[in-house]
């Protein structure tokens, strides 16, 4: 009977243990659109969400290109919900790309570091079915592979 009882225990910790939920950065993104922004985001097949960094000099001339890429791109973001998150105070960002197939969302810096997504750098996340597929810095160092990723010739 013991024996028996140590099985079943192990049996419900090796279940118990098995990562179903999503992750840490698709809980807060979730939360953060529904509770600050009042949208869905899981209502959309594919996105790409941009959220793009407070910090001044994070928005390179690469990663004002890269968006305009994805904004404009007709076959791979084709069937794409694009989203990028702005902070107040990143005008130049949003003057950039204004004209593009893009959701802007603008929020105060303390709004976006409550629900934790306000990043140090600029941070690309791509979905599909609800599920995140890629996620990567949209930095100096990583812009070129992120963009070479999705066949976007900067």
């Amino acid at each position: 009977m013991k024996k028996y009882f140590m099985y079943l225990l192990i049996v419900f910790i090796l279940f118990g243990c098995q990562n179903t939920s999503i992750s840490e950065d698709e809980r807060r993104l979730d939360t953060f659109f529904k509770e600050v922004l009042n949208l869905d985001i899981s209502i959309f097949d594919k996105k790409v969400i941009v959220f793009i960094s407070g910090n001044c000099g994070a928005c390179t001339d690469k990663t004002i290109k890269f968006l305009k890429r994805v904004g404009e791109d007709k076959k791979t973001f084709a069937e794409y919900h694009k989203i990028v998150v702005i902070p107040e105070n990143n005008a130049y960002v949003l003057d950039s790309l204004k004209s593009l197939d893009i959701n802007f969302y603008i929020q105060e810096s303390y709004v976006l570091d409550k629900y934790g997504v306000n990043f140090p750098k600029n941070l690309f996340f791509d979905f599909k079915h609800n599920n995140l597929v890629f996620r990567e810095w949209l930095s100096q160092e990583s812009i070129d592979s992120v963009a070479k990723r999705y066949d976007i010739t900067l």
